[in-house]
């Protein structure tokens, strides 16, 4: 069986789940988070099963997915994804939607740290053992995914709306020219300059891995009362 293990996550989050399941279910695995390999990603790999996993971002698929998604192919997919413990809208129908005539046969979502708190949220693994120990089974079924409502402005001037929220500022006293926020952006949106293009979708990859502060985030008043919110943790396996 050929089994690939996809993941985007700026963040690392995310990886921390995908690695888990490669642990468990050997596999290739394609760290999607980088660009190039986006880019220069075979389409022509067929795959028995694959197991995709990312983040939520503002109740959305991150934008770099919306289209690479369509060039993985594979008989059977379990869909991973992960949210800040607010909302996570319909993005695991719309993302089992993207992978059909694809069967969806196993699917976890995951409160994990939000991009724009400081947190420490432990993973508990074992968790997703029902889906590890039926594909070591052998045992592919089709699970049917849930429609939830999403957020009417979800959707509605969806960069706007972020950029408007969360702003990155550099100092270029602080910067010692590491290039490592060049290095780590999924977008290829900063550059050696650390001038911010308008492909940036504010991950904040590159404030988090600025050894020296050089770059870091401002949030909106209206997104810190958001944050205010009491978080949800209960973890969807299926």
């Amino acid at each position: 069986m050929k089994i690939g293990h996809f993941v985007f996550s700026p963040g690392k989050e995310t990886f921390k789940i995908a690695t888990y399941f490669q642990s468990q279910i050997k596999g290739d695995f394609f760290d999607i988070t980088d660009k190039k390999v986006r880019d220069y990603y075979d389409e022509t790999n067929k795959f028995d099963l694959v197991f995709l996993s990312f983040p939520v971002y503002s109740q959305n698929i991150p934008i770099p997915l919306r289209s690479f998604i369509s060039k993985i192919h594979s008989s059977y997919f379990v869909l991973n994804i992960t949210y800040g413990g607010f909302q996570y809208g319909n993005v695991l129908k719309e993302a089992h939607d993207l992978i059909q005539p694809s069967i969806c046969t196993g699917y976890s979502v995951t409160p994990v740290n939000h991009t724009y708190l400081n947190q420490d949220i432990h993973i508990d693994n074992s968790l997703y053992h029902p889906i590890i120990d039926r594909v070591k089974s052998n045992e592919f079924k089709t699970i049917s995914v849930p429609k939830y409502k999403k957020s009417i402005f979800a959707s509605f001037l969806e960069n706007e709306r972020t950029k408007y929220n969360v702003s990155i500022h550099f100092d270029p006293k602080l910067c010692i020219n590491c290039q490592k926020c060049v290095e780590v952006c999924p977008m290829y949106a900063i550059n050696i300059e650390k001038n911010i293009n308008k492909s940036c979708i504010l991950c904040t990859a590159c404030v988090k891995n600025c050894k020296t502060s050089a770059l870091t985030y401002k949030k909106s008043y209206i997104l810190k009362s958001y944050l205010k919110i009491k978080q949800k943790t209960k973890v969807i396996v299926m």
